[in-house]
């Protein structure tokens, strides 16, 4: 009879040829294939080097019984975990079965016994080695996985307060199972000090209102090192609405927590960094303004007032074609002076250190209408607001790149500009009725602007956010906090 290669091998062991073709030919029928041996010592040598699915033996045999045979099994590694099932060709006594099932038997059959009855055990016992194997290839699967990741899962019953914890788990804690207390109270003993009470406070924020919960906490390893673990858990509540378990995973996150905090670290540092770039700009930007207005207009005006005094001297005197260069030179000299005053005005205006934030943006508004023709209007503007000069500077260069942002690309005719204080923040909103901002281009990379006016604002904890809709405008609110 040819078999499939999936067919499943059993191993019959018996002394009585009889019964052992029997046997064979009933399971065979049923689709196995099967493997003879007409004693116990054959059958657990055969056992051991064909590695069958299922072992069915006689119990009595003269040369190696089956339940000595069971206990042979049972004792190596190979087939330690190998389904046995005993028969009878007689009726065996109670003491027999409980002798035979001590010795690590899975079923029994005694005479007389049907045969379909034998094929259905083994059918129920082959499926029962199957789900087994299954089990333990998702375990095998479970622990790998688990040691990659560096993953343990744990449970709690709080009725009997035993703590149950994954092999893995053992491992992030440094320790072997007999080490471990096995209650809530010897987890609490693993936690560095500190984090303790904090631990604490969770879990019994965690069991008063039942549900998932998340937390970070360090432990002290035998040897003294420091790991920092990922918790998460849930609470499972009885009938009664009380909590009965808690189960969850702890994760070593020590490499991953140290890298966010150099990141941090780094970020921070960048953002120091940025806060002394932008400070020595506008001082950089002070001092030219300064020095632009004192030096070189001084300089214009001393040259206007010269040219008008040897104006007024050769009145009449000089020819009129000269007289036209004079007063030429003089409209060029006032023309200069305005420059001067704009390009001075432009790198540091005034009217922000002189009149403060709130006079500067109606300023820079009237600046903008004048330059651009597109009308700009001030809804509402807190004049109250006490910044320090530098989150006034921060919060004018942000207003100032929106209105280039919007004469620049939003073809809009109208803006309307709202700053006001906000839950301990000032509040200063932007918006245009322009095409609107497409959504890619909030987050894209190359669009400096944006990242500019972000920068300013996250040096002091603040915000900028930006939305558009196509055809509708686009609306600019940055939030920096007052304090």
């Amino acid at each position: 009879m040819l078999l499939p290669e999936t067919s499943q091998t059993i191993l019959v062991v018996n002394d009585d040829p009889d019964h052992l073709d029997m046997m064979r030919l009933l399971l065979e029928k049923a689709g196995y294939r099967v493997v003879t041996a007409p004693d116990g010592r054959e059958g657990v040598h055969l056992a051991s080097t064909l590695n069958p699915d299922l072992v069915i033996s006689d119990v009595n045999m003269p040369v190696l019984d089956g339940i000595e045979l069971c206990r042979r099994l049972r004792a190596q590694p190979g087939t330690r975990l190998l389904p046995i099932m005993l028969v009878s060709a007689e009726r065996m006594g109670s003491t027999n079965a409980v002798e035979g099932l001590r010795a690590g038997a899975d079923d029994y059959l005694e005479a007389p016994y049907d045969p379909m009855r034998m094929v259905a055990k083994v059918t129920r016992l082959l499926e029962r080695r199957r789900a087994e194997e299954r089990l333990r290839h998702s375990e095998r699967q479970l622990a790998e996985a688990q040691r990659l990741a560096r993953i343990g899962n744990w449970e709690w019953d709080i009725r009997t307060n035993t703590v149950v914890w994954s092999d893995e788990l053992y491992r992030v804690f440094g320790l072997e199972p007999q080490e471990f207390g096995a209650t809530y109270e010897a987890f609490l003993e693993r936690l560095h000090p500190d984090d303790r009470q904090e631990v604490m406070s969770i879990t019994e924020r965690a069991l008063e209102r039942p549900g998932p919960f998340t937390h970070y906490h360090r432990v002290i390893l035998p040897g003294g090192s420091v790991r920092i673990l990922h918790n998460r858990g849930e609470v499972i509540v009885g009938e009664d609405g009380r909590p009965v378990r808690m189960f969850g995973t702890e994760q070593d996150v020590t490499e991953r927590r140290q890298a966010e905090e150099q990141l941090e670290r780094s970020n921070e540092q960048l953002r120091s960094l940025s806060v002394r770039l932008q400070a020595v700009r506008e001082e950089e930007s002070i001092r030219i303004a300064r020095e632009i207005h004192d030096e070189l207009g001084g300089a214009l005006t001393g040259l206007k007032m010269d040219l008008s005094w040897i104006s007024k001297r050769l009145a009449g005197e000089c020819p009129a074609a000269v007289r036209q260069k004079l007063q030429s030179a003089l409209e060029l000299i006032d023309e200069t002076v305005v420059k001067v005053r704009n390009i001075s005005t432009e790198l540091r205006p005034s009217v922000l250190d002189d009149l403060g934030l709130a006079a500067a943006i109606e300023w820079q508004a009237r600046e903008f209408e004048k330059r651009t023709e597109i009308r700009c209007e001030i809804v509402s503007l807190h004049e109250d607001i006490t910044f320090s000069p530098e989150k006034s500077t921060a919060v004018f260069r942000i207003f100032q790149e929106i209105l280039t942002n919007v004469s620049r690309h939003a073809q809009a005719s109208r803006v309307e500009v709202r700053m006001t204080g906000q839950g301990g923040d000032l509040l200063l909103k932007v918006s245009d009725n322009g095409r609107g901002i497409e959504e890619g281009k909030v987050a894209e990379a190359t669009s400096i602007g944006l990242l500019g006016m972000r920068e300013r604002a996250m040096i002091f904890g603040g915000q900028v956010d930006v939305a558009g809709v196509e055809g509708r405008g686009t609306t600019v609110v940055a939030r920096i906090p007052l304090g």
